[in-house]
């Protein structure tokens, strides 16, 4: 893709995302999908790396985390934000394979 469109090169996804979707290389529902993972992804992280450093463990995290967790995405409750995850997760799988076609792995 950067060897057709140089234009699609960007020093983050967030900037590339539009970029794709506005030349056509991605739908908008694929775009809407991405950018919202990416959103979540990118705020659960950043309490994250204060937190905890590098391992989450939920079953041994604290109510206080689960909740600040909660909060960065606008979610009420921690369970809430884990099934948000697996739908996350999922939807970027399903993607991921009809984008480059190829078949998701279980995980």
């Amino acid at each position: 893709l950067q060897r057709r469109d140089p234009a699609m090169l960007a020093s983050n996804t967030g900037e590339a995302l539009p970029r794709l979707s506005e030349a056509g290389h991605i739908g908008a529902d694929a775009t809407d999908v991405l950018s919202d993972a990416l959103t979540t992804q990118s705020a659960l992280l950043q309490v994250l790396r204060l937190a905890v450093g590098a391992v989450f463990d939920a079953e041994t995290a604290s109510n206080a985390l689960k909740d600040r967790l909660c909060r960065a995405v606008k979610i009420d409750d921690f369970s809430e934000l884990c099934a948000r995850l697996e739908a996350v997760k999922a939807a970027v799988s399903e993607l991921r394979g009809e984008i480059l076609q190829v078949r998701a792995t279980e995980s």
